[in-house]
């Protein structure tokens, strides 16, 4: 029925496109756990070094160097840093003017201006009690990194890009790793998750949409063969298989056993009683022999107006078939029916007489049917 097909064609678009959408989801987040698996296993420290801590370690070679080396002398000190700096090294001295000046660098040409960097954000108003450190996670395990350190009168600061590793899920830096690392990932990952579900729901859709076409054009051509082969092996009048489909069945058969029998005088009984009438007759007499077979699992038919055939696939002796046939004759033989007339008027007492016969091989039944 349509609607039966309706939701069965829902039914099943509904459960495939769930199968599609769990499978690129599946398949989503395997890619990114995979990717994040990879990324945070080489982000991690193998030393247990911070972030902070690595910077730390990096300023304090120049505090040191500028305290216990240098001993405070400027010119040695920059000397120092112009060979041998990492990133940017400043040496800052307030202004008077709630700034800096900056009095070293490792880039030279900056030395007597004031310092007006503010990529490390405000260090003007930082207490420098304790050291100022700020830090900007960036993709591919890199940081940029500041550092200012008070040093007696001094503010010795730096400020590079540099190899960044965490410690774990607990470093203060994670989350900040892993948006830097993972949004990208995400994003293009997600981008390729929603064209991959289109583009497979679009071939689902037409994938589904060409089956069940097929599966309605199939069904409608089983339906018309059906009706053509029931046209081909159906005798109209009666219902009854025709001679085609006797022929078919006998060859087919191994042991095809065929009882025939003839309406006697029955072009006799058309002339006298009118083709309606007869038409009546032979419907009946159809519905007995079709009665008679089913009782005796045999198959009925009528293969001519006036003779109709009974067909088991049996290999059963005669005695079988002469008793069958002498049930027929005791059922039709002088049999009387009734029948009413195309004006509805009855008409009583037609008596039937029937001639029986049968053949029990194969050559012999082809050439009966």
């Amino acid at each position: 029925m349509p609607g039966d097909e309706s939701q069965k064609k829902h039914f099943s678009m509904v459960r495939t496109v769930t199968l599609v959408v769990v499978l690129l989801f599946a398949f989503f987040l395997t890619e990114n756990l995979i990717v994040y698996s990879y990324k945070y296993n080489n982000a991690l420290s193998t030393n247990n070094f911070g972030l902070k801590k690595k910077t730390e370690y990096l300023t304090y070679q120049y505090v040191n160097y500028l305290k216990n080396i240098s001993k405070f002398n400027i010119i040695d000190f920059q000397n120092y840093i112009t060979d041998n700096a990492f990133g940017e090294v400043f040496l800052l001295k307030e202004n008077g003017k709630n700034g800096f000046k900056i009095e070293a660098s490792s880039d030279k040409s900056l030395v007597g201006k004031d310092y007006e960097d503010k990529s490390c954000g405000d260090i003007y108003s930082h207490d420098f009690q304790k050291d100022y450190f700020k830090a900007e996670i960036l993709p591919e395990n890199s940081a940029k990194v500041c550092m200012f350190v008070a040093v007696n009168d001094y503010i010795l600061g730096f400020k590079a890009h540099i190899d960044q590793r965490i410690t774990g899920t607990s470093d203060e830096f994670y989350f900040q790793w892993l948006m830097k690392n993972m949004t990208v990932t995400l994003i293009l990952s997600s981008i390729g998750l929603f064209l991959g579900l289109a583009v497979c729901l679009w071939f689902v859709f037409k994938y589904l949409n060409i089956k069940f076409d097929y599966l309605k054009v199939k069904e409608e051509s089983t339906t018309k063969i059906a009706q053509l082969q029931e046209k081909l092996y159906i005798d109209p009048m009666t219902g009854l298989f025709n001679k085609a489909a006797l022929i078919k069945d006998v060859s087919e058969y191994k042991y095809p056993k065929v009882i025939l029998m003839d309406i006697d005088d029955f072009g006799k009984m058309n002339d006298y009683y009118g083709k309606y009438v007869c038409d009546q007759i032979l419907k009946q007499m159809a519905n007995l022999i079709k009665e008679f077979a089913k009782n005796e699992n045999m198959k009925a038919y009528c293969i001519e107006a006036d003779r109709f055939a009974l067909v088991e696939d049996n290999n059963d002796f005669i005695d079988r078939y002469e008793e069958l046939a002498e049930n027929l004759l005791d059922i039709f033989k002088g049999r009387m029916l009734s029948i009413k007339d195309e004006n509805g008027v009855e008409v009583d007492d037609i008596e039937i007489h029937n001639t029986i016969g049968f053949a029990l091989d194969s050559d012999q039944t082809l050439r009966k049917a």
